[in-house]
Order: C-alpha cells, then structure tokens, then sequence
C-alpha cells in the first residue's frame, strides 16, 4: 500500500472508511480500533472468534481499507500501537524524574 494517510495514522484511516464497509466489516474495524495493544498480537482466525464473523470477513475488511491483506493492515497497527507504548513509556519515564 502506498497511502501516506493511512500510514501517518491508521485508527483515524480506519474509522474515516467505516461507513464503506459491511455491517461485518464493521464489527472488524471496531475491534481493531478499540482492541488498542492487544490487537497486534491476534492472528485473523482470533480476531474472527472475538467479533463472530468468518476469518474471510477480517481478510475483506483490510482489503476493503485498500490493504493487500491482512499483515499489511496489521503491521501499520503494530507500528502505532507500539509507537504510542513507547511515548507512555517515555511519559512515564519523565514524570518519575520529577519526583
């Protein structure tokens, strides 16, 4: 995928194509958006399970956000979600130097 968009920040990329996607594909996004860390971790088979679609819908919906595949999706989540752990670590870091 070569959109800057989506790369700069995926949740916000997600929920400005929610109204494009299936009522199922809808639950997809939702998880993933609301899953925060924990959703880099799941394969698409346990992200199925979780929101009570087919492991095909999960595919469908990253390809319906305009990703090959789910691993793309994926790895652009990984890389916020990380990225944001790694500011609160930081933050917290900080504020103990304070005390």
């Amino acid at each position: 995928m070569e959109n800057k968009e989506a790369q700069k920040d995926i949740l916000k990329w997600i929920r400005s194509h929610h109204e494009s996607l299936s009522p199922s594909q809808r639950k997809v996004a939702e998880f993933l958006v609301q899953g925060g860390i924990n959703v880099i971790h799941y394969t698409i088979t346990e992200i199925a399970q979780r929101v009570g679609v087919n492991s095909s819908t999960v595919v469908r919906t990253a390809q319906s956000l305009g990703f090959d595949g789910f691993p793309e999706l994926q790895s652009l989540l990984r890389r916020h979600f990380l990225s944001q752990a790694k500011v609160a670590q930081r933050m917290q870091v900080g504020s103990q130097h304070l005390i």
